[in-house]
């Protein structure tokens, strides 16, 4: 089984250099202990956007044989900082992500045994007719490929209830009468196939952090966690501090 673990990273200003010089130091470093092959990709977006390069490189992994059935593929954004090296991340289903503290399904770090599930997953996501019939919709144009996911799992673009507390973690509970009908997975299907860990595996915001993110941000600290808990410190447009390294 082999096992890689990407990341997109083509700043064009400071962060380039912490990325470079610390953040990614520190992710090579998780990946060495746990046996990943480590790859960075700094160059210009191939497709739709930035956001989408992700699954333009997880598919073109898939198709130059890079990656095989039952061979193990890890996203973290470059704005990630992993604090806590003593576990590797949880592949418990074939699509593994979190909901993070801003309470949204995050495709900003994930994990997929490739199989015929996830591979038919990633054509799902870069289909070109779902693409140009839903782009301009709400969903899609803040959330891109995240969107993409949200569509095909039924899941509405924002709630103030915790998804934990919701059924089916909020899959299939869109109130979007349009991005019903674009629904591709059921329940069944989802539960079987997807895993969805806690916002330890993808901090996004914390009171302890108030500091560098200020309280109209803070608002959306819906699912609580502690600095303490977090494995992995995902900066989403805040501040990138160097107290999780």
């Amino acid at each position: 089984m082999k096992k890689i673990l990407f990341q997109i990273a083509n700043y064009s200003d400071q962060r380039q250099n912490i990325f470079d010089q610390l953040y990614s130091v520190k992710t090579k470093q998780f990946a060495d202990i746990y046996g990943y092959e480590y790859q960075v990709y700094k160059g210009p977006c191939m497709f739709r956007n930035c956001s989408w390069q992700k699954i333009y490189y997880l598919n073109n992994l898939i198709e130059t044989k890079q990656l095989d059935i039952n061979d193990r593929v890890l996203f973290l954004d470059a704005d990630t900082c992993i604090k806590d090296i003593n576990e590797d991340y949880p592949f418990k289903s074939n699509f593994n992500y979190s909901i993070d503290n801003g309470n949204t399904h995050c495709m900003g770090i994930w994990g997929m045994k490739i199989c015929s599930w996830t591979v038919n997953l990633i054509k799902n996501l870069m289909n070109d007719e779902l693409y140009e019939s839903c782009k301009n919709t709400d969903l899609w144009k803040l959330w891109s490929e995240q969107g993409a996911w949200y569509t095909l799992a039924g899941i509405p673009r924002h709630s103030w209830k915790n998804y934990f507390e919701m059924p089916n973690n909020g899959w299939h509970q869109t109130e979007d009468e349009f991005l019903k009908t674009k629904i591709k997975y059921s329940i069944d299907e989802l539960t079987e196939n997807v895993y969805i860990s806690g916002p330890e595996w993808n901090t996004t915001l914390l009171d302890e952090d108030k500091d560098s993110i200020g309280d109209g941000v803070l608002q959306y600290n819906i699912v609580k966690s502690k600095k303490s808990d977090t494995k992995i410190r995902h900066f989403a447009a805040q501040q990138w501090r160097l107290d999780y390294l």
